[in-house]
């Protein structure tokens, strides 16, 4: 250190000029260099500490910071969707469950989610269909739009479709899609008006193709759960062009919601439609009939038994007596309830209804007349023995006979005469009650004579051939 070195000011002359004075300004020389070391020492290990402190913080902020970044790459996948892992923009998993899912953090990758399980409604209710000019009107039916003898879509007017015979139609369709590739749906569409735009130009295309298969009257009337409708071709068409592009698009129901022919000539279609809906209901019951008929005549075995007829008038056409024999002996068989090999399956015992009842009162009528003939036959053998044996006895016991049963008649009225009357002269008049009696039995035996007659007609009716139909169909 410098030491302190006292300052007198001097004259001119060199004399003192004043008293002397402490200086304001001390001067030291300088210590040996430890002592500066030494007193540096405290300030510099300040400092380092100081700075020690601020890069173990800033150290700390920078793992946090680097914690944080990692943990911003985990994203929850919400129930119904997938999520899809990427890389530097390079898919590296797909189809990742719900969930909390990790990826590299932006901007070295992503983790999107894309939802799979809801599905979307699309409409196609203007592309084909009549043009409206009132589309605010209250009633915005097609009955309330005036028909017009031309259409004309490029001036904003009608859609339409071309069928397989060069008729026009109008459809509205609608059209129910979800998510199904999730890969290829991130990869090819991944936004919402690209999407619907795809499947709405899918299903057109699918709609135009389908429908120029079919006639338009089979478009009318068709169901569209039959397995070739135009709505199952339509839907396919368009699986199979959503497909091509990759899109990852599913297409659970595709299915008309209205048609119609132009309005122009829509009311002759409806006369067609109807007709046919008539003649339909027509045939329908006439089926209906016929089985109710033919089951009521021979039950299961009705059918049978028309196709061994159909076989016999085959072999009578053709001359084949041999066949016509065999088949007659299988139609007997079936009527009787016997067992019959028909196309390689025993039949056995299906006869019923009417038949069966014919065949049954034909027995009981052949066991009767049978029996009756045999009674008579055995009282007349009777009777002749007792004639061979004593004739007088025989004829007088027939005459009594004769007479009992002529006496026991409801029309014989008995007078009694007195014993011993030689002559007698009555003047009778009938008994009116007995008249009536008589009038009752005769009408009575008169109705159910008519009634027998009339169920014998039924039966024959019933079981008689009408071939208007069939010269009808060969004509």
């Amino acid at each position: 250190m410098i030491d302190p070195i006292l300052y007198q000011p001097q004259g001119e002359d060199g004399g003192g000029i004043g008293p002397r004075r402490e200086s304001s300004v001390t001067f030291r020389r300088d210590a040996a260099p430890a002592d500066n070391a030494a007193m540096l020492d405290p300030a510099n290990q300040s400092l380092a500490d100081a700075l020690r402190i601020t890069y173990r913080g800033v150290q700390l902020v920078m793992v946090l910071l680097g914690l944080a970044f990692i943990l911003s790459g985990f994203t929850a996948v919400k129930e119904g969707e997938r999520g899809i892992r990427l890389l530097f923009g390079e898919i590296t998993a797909s189809d990742l469950p719900p969930g909390f899912q990790w990826s590299a953090p932006y901007p070295l990758g992503e983790l999107i989610t894309v939802n799979k399980e809801g599905t979307n409604d699309l409409r196609i209710d203007k592309a084909f269909w009549v043009f409206n000019p009132t589309p605010n009107a209250a009633d915005p039916s097609i009955d309330k739009i005036a028909p017009t003898a031309q259409l004309k879509p490029n001036e904003g007017g009608s859609g339409s479709l071309i069928t397989a015979d060069g008729a026009l139609v109008h459809m509205q369709w609608q059209a129910q899609y979800r998510r199904d590739g999730v890969r290829n749906y991130t990869e090819n569409v991944n936004d919402k008006s690209v999407e619907t735009e795809l499947v709405r130009a899918a299903v057109q295309r699918g709609i135009v193709q389908a429908v120029a298969q079919i006639t338009i009257d089979d478009l009318l009337k068709q169901s569209n759960d039959e397995q070739n409708s135009v709505a199952r071709i339509a839907k396919q068409i368009a699986q199979d062009t959503l497909d091509r592009a990759e899109s990852g698009i599913l297409i659970d129901k595709l299915s008309p919601t209205d048609r119609t022919p132009p309005l122009w000539v829509r009311a002759d279609f409806a006369k067609v439609q109807s007709a046919v809906s008539n003649a339909a209901k027509a045939i329908e019951s006439a089926n209906s009939q016929r089985t109710s008929t033919l089951n009521g005549v021979a039950g299961d075995a009705a059918t049978l038994l028309i196709q061994q007829i159909d076989a016999y008038e085959l072999a009578t056409a053709t001359g084949d007596e041999q066949a016509q024999d065999q088949i007659l002996a299988r139609i007997d068989d079936l009527l009787q309830g016997r067992r019959v090999e028909l196309d390689g399956r025993t039949v056995e015992g299906v006869v019923s209804g009417r038949v069966a009842e014919i065949l049954a009162e034909a027995s009981q009528y052949r066991q009767t007349t049978v029996s009756s003939a045999k009674g008579r036959l055995d009282r007349y053998l009777a009777k002749k023995a007792q004639f061979e044996a004593n004739p007088l006895l025989m004829v007088s016991s027939e005459w009594n006979s004769a007479l009992r049963t002529f006496l026991n008649r409801d029309s014989v009225q008995i007078q009694l005469v007195p014993a011993g009357t030689n002559s007698l002269v009555l003047h009778l008049n009938q008994d009116p009650d007995i008249l009536r009696q008589l009038e009752e039995a005769k009408k009575r035996r008169e109705n159910e004579a008519a009634q027998e007659r009339r169920m014998r007609e039924l039966m024959r009716e019933q079981f008689k051939t009408d071939t208007s139909a069939q010269e009808v169909t060969a004509r």
